[in-house]
């Protein structure tokens, strides 16, 4: 059996206007529920592989099946599709296909 790698997932860290003013937040898109605080890009980071593996544990303790990491796409796309269209609406699409 392969040793469990958090480093795996997919954990994303930006820093973003909060309450509590400008924050570092990671997330991971394999457990939408997990959002993470910190001063810090590293601490959030390292949080969130701490979350993760405090999460697996738990998930194991109770018998459940826990998420598998995103595999990335081995298809061979061009990676062009020129299209012209609102800022808006730019934003929005990205937004949905995250």
């Amino acid at each position: 059996m392969t040793e469990f790698d958090a480093t795996r997932y997919s954990i994303s860290v930006r820093k973003e206007d909060t309450e509590d003013g400008e924050l570092f937040v990671a997330r991971v898109a394999e457990l939408p529920d997990i959002e993470i605080f910190e001063e810090s890009a590293d601490e959030a980071y390292s949080e969130a592989l701490e979350v993760i593996c405090a999460a697996k544990a738990s998930f194991d303790e109770d018998g459940e099946q826990f998420p598998e990491p995103v595999v990335p796409d081995s298809k061979e796309y061009s990676g062009r599709i020129p299209v012209r269209m609102a800022k808006w609406m730019h934003k929005k699409l990205a937004e949905q296909a995250e």
